[in-house]
C-alpha cells in the first residue's frame, strides 16, 4: 500500500489522525518538516498528501513556509506533480477555498474538523486507488 503523507502541525490533530490512520491499517507518516516532506516524496511510495494550510512553526530550507507554498514547490516537482494533494482547512470562505485549489494545484480541500468519518476514508481509498 502508498503511504499517505499528512502534513500538520497541531498535536491534537495529529493524534486524530495517527489514532484514524491506524485504525485502518494505513501506512503514514505525520510531520511539518518541509525537508522531511520533501525527502519522503522523493525516496518513497507516496499516494496522497493531506496538507494543512495553516502552518505556523514549519521549515524547508531553513525558511519558514505555509501549506500553501510547500504544496506549490511539491506540485513544481515533475516526479511529484501528480501525487494527489489535498489541502486541509478549517476555514470556510468559499471564495478563499478556490483561490487556494486555483494557487496550489490541489485536488481538493477538506474542511476541519472532519465530521463524516466514512465519507472521508472513502476519499482516501478513491485517492490512493488512483
Amino acid at each position: 500500500m502508498k503511504k499517505i503523507i499528512i502534513v500538520e502541525d497541531d498535536k491534537i490533530t495529529q493524534q486524530f489522525y495517527s489514532m484514524f490512520f491506524n485504525k485502518y491499517g494505513y501506512e503514514f507518516l505525520i510531520t511539518d518538516n518541509g525537508d522531511k516532506i520533501l525527502e519522503t516524496l522523493l525516496t518513497e511510495d507516496v499516494g496522497l498528501i493531506l496538507m494543512d494550510i495553516n502552518l505556523s512553526n514549519s521549515y524547508l530550507n531553513n525558511e519558514k513556509i505555509d501549506g500553501i507554498r510547500l504544496s506549490q514547490i511539491i506540485k513544481s516537482y515533475e516526479q511529484l506533480k501528480n501525487i494527489p494533494l489535498v489541502l486541509v482547512t478549517a476555514s470556510s470562505l468559499s471564495n478563499q477555498l478556490k483561490q487556494f485549489l486555483s494557487e496550489t494545484n490541489a485536488e481538493e480541500i477538506v474542511t476541519k474538523p472532519i465530521l463524516d468519518y466514512s465519507r472521508f476514508l472513502i476519499k482516501i481509498n478513491n485517492y490512493l486507488a488512483s
